[in-house]
Order: structure tokens, then sequence, then C-alpha cells
């Protein structure tokens, strides 16, 4: 009988033991459980990686398209590289060129435009009515008819500039940044020097720091917010004439009129 007892005790012992084993487990369990929601919200405010900008830059070619502005093409293609949408004009192309740019704005695309020789006389003609994020010019001409930098309309703006009269304009036409390269006109655009400078305002342009994104509690990403695209004066044609001087470059060859109709020869 006492055999009996002595096992009744033994297993009721057993049982308060399995269930004080049970009881601490799920203590445990619980306090992780717990911690692990504190730690949920921490996750949720990581920062987050931000993503590029859109952003559309409109490529626009010297005297002789192709032929002569070896470089453009060139930069066209690395700024692809970087994630931006591109386009190459003549530089007589100014309505095409002002329709795809305003279709861009409207779409929430930053802008860029970048020239050389007298696809400069386009790029500074159309920041004179057009809001544009990044100005960069390529040897300006000093037979040209360049234009000033309106500031209210070109966020930056940069020049790269060189010896001879095909390129040394624009000193005092207010950029925010004046680059001398020491090379002739035809091989400013190729230079390496432009080349990288060019390449690094495009990066810049498509970069968005760190700082301005920031992951809520929800996990939803929101940014600062930064200037709404204009719409209205600028999506209607204003201008009525493009005023073009004769070809600098091949001046008993070709030239243009001061007008929108497309090139004209000089003479029969």
């Amino acid at each position: 009988m006492l055999d009996d007892v002595s096992k009744a005790g033994f297993l009721v012992g057993k049982v308060m033991e399995f269930g004080a084993r049970i009881d601490r487990r799920q203590a445990v369990l619980g306090m992780l459980a717990a911690g692990g929601a504190l730690a949920a919200p921490m996750r949720a405010l990581a920062v987050a990686v931000p993503e590029p900008e859109k952003a559309y830059a409109a490529f626009f070619l010297g005297q002789g398209g192709y032929l002569f502005s070896w470089g453009i093409p060139y930069l066209a293609a690395q700024a692809r590289e970087l994630g931006l949408e591109t386009d190459i004009f003549g530089y007589t192309d100014l309505r095409p060129a002002w329709k795809k740019i305003t279709g861009k704005k409207k779409d929430g695309y930053k802008i860029a435009l970048i020239g050389y020789s007298l696809g400069n006389t386009t790029i500074t003609y159309l920041q004179k009515y057009l809001e544009v994020d990044l100005l960069l010019a390529i040897s300006e001409s000093s037979l040209g008819r360049n234009h000033p930098i309106k500031k209210e309309n070109t966020r930056r703006s940069v020049l790269w500039y060189g010896p001879d009269f095909l390129s040394n304009a624009g000193l005092k036409d207010g950029f925010d940044r004046i680059n001398y390269v020491d090379r002739f006109h035809l091989w400013i655009d190729v230079d390496p020097g432009v080349v990288q400078g060019v390449l690094g305002e495009l990066k810049d342009l498509v970069t968005v720091p760190p700082a301005t994104l920031v992951a809520q509690a929800d996990g939803i990403a929101g940014s600062a917010a930064g200037p709404a695209a204009t719409s209205g004066a600028g999506d209607i044609w204003q201008p009525t004439s493009l005023p073009i001087t004769g070809d600098v470059t091949c001046r008993h060859c070709w030239g243009f009129e001061q007008s929108l109709v497309g090139p004209k020869a000089f003479g029969p």
C-alpha cells in the first residue's frame, strides 16, 4: 500500500515539475515576442534607398551636325547609362525641341540642355522662355547669337570655353561656373575633362540626396517636396523667330536666315 502511495506522490511531483517548465518556457517566449514587437517599429524607421530622379536631357549639335559635333552622340549615350532620357537635335530644331521639353516637364521630369558650338544659341534661347534645371554650354562662338543666362529660369549653368574665337564667348553671360579648356573648337567636346565634367553634372541631376527621403513608421517612404513643374505660358509656343547668324565654321558654304523655316544656301 505504501508503495502505491509513493508511486502516486512521485507521479504528482513530476507533473508539477513539467508544468513549471511549461510556464517558464511560455514566459520566455512571451518576453521574446514582446521584444520583437518593440523592435519591429525600429526596422520600419530605417532610411529608404533613394531612387534616381526622372530627368530628360536635350543635346544640340553644332554646325555640320554629327560630322563636326563628335562628342555630342557619345555624351548622350553616356547620359542614358546614367538613367536620363535623351534626344539629339540640330541647332535649328527649335520647335520639335520645345514640344519635347514641355511634354517632359508636364510628366515631372527634370530638364537638362546641353549644347555645342551653335547649339548653344538654341539652348540659351530656350532658357529665356522655359524653366530648366541644368544648362551646359560647350564652346560658345563669339560669332553666334548667344543669350545671357536667365537666373529665374535656369537653376544651374556651366560653360566650357577655349582660346579661339569659335569657343571664347559667354564669359559675361551669367554662368554659375566657367571652365577654361586649352583646346581648339573641334576638340573641346571630346576633351576628357569636358566629358567628365558634363557627365558629373548630369549624374548630380539624377541623384537624390539621402536626406530628402525618410521612411515613415508604417514603412511608406515620404520625400521632401521639391518645386512643382510649372505649366501655363511655357506650354504654348511663344517665340516667333530664332535669331541665328550666318554659319560660323563654313561661312562660304551655307548658312541660316533669322527664321525657323530652316537652312537657306548662300547665293546661287
